[in-house]
């Protein structure tokens, strides 16, 4: 049968679909950071089926910062990722909520922490899942206007590498070009792009 449904009366009529349903869960291997494991799902036909996938031990929340100074300028991350390696990964801030802190004051502290910058405003753009086959890994994706540098520069873990980068608003595209010639040595995490999208659809930049 052709799906006549615009896509207005589909997002409706979801929560109403049947869903499949976790019947077991079993441990496979347990690191220190993530947890690999095995789920037995049962589809509303009655038909069963095994997945793998990990998840984090300590949090399960994530956040990403979108942030921009006065001037329009976005602040921006290139990180060295030792499992992406040899690649630097440009990015966005971002880090795990841990216990004591809420999402909001963890975005405070990852941005200053990864970037030198600072700033009190926070506003929630979308969860995003960045590989929802594999991973139960949500990110809260959070944008923050008019940051500020701070008096210290940034606060790196012994094992974190991060250059800033600040990118004029105009420039981002430019910034995207420049890359796409160096693929032997960037990739860009895909946060920036969506964090930009959802930052203009709140009119927010």
């Amino acid at each position: 049968m052709k799906n006549t449904a615009t896509w207005q009366q589909t997002i409706e009529r979801i929560p109403d679909i049947p869903v499949p349903r976790i019947i077991d869960s079993k441990p496979l291997n347990k690191g220190k950071f993530l947890e690999l494991s095995e789920k037995i799902i049962e589809y509303p036909n009655g038909m069963t089926r095994h997945y793998e996938g990990t998840s984090r031990i300590e949090t399960k929340e994530i956040i990403s910062v979108l942030a921009k100074t006065r001037e329009d300028v976005l602040i921006l991350i290139a990180e060295y990722r030792p499992l992406i390696a040899p690649y630097w990964n440009i990015s966005l801030p971002a880090g795990l909520v841990d216990p004591g802190y809420n999402r909001e004051e963890t975005c405070r502290k990852e941005l200053l922490e990864e970037t030198g910058y600072m700033g009190e405003q926070t506003q929630f753009l979308i969860n995003t899942a960045p590989s929802p086959g594999g991973s139960n890994e949500i990110i809260s994706q959070y944008y923050m206007p008019d940051v500020v540098p701070s008096p210290e520069w940034q606060k790196l873990e012994p094992s974190e590498i991060i250059e800033v980068l600040k990118v004029p608003m105009n420039e981002v595209d430019m910034l995207i070009k420049k890359v796409m010639n160096l693929t032997e040595l960037f990739v860009i995490d895909a946060k920036i792009a969506q964090a930009m999208n959802y930052a203009r659809l709140r009119d927010y930049i």
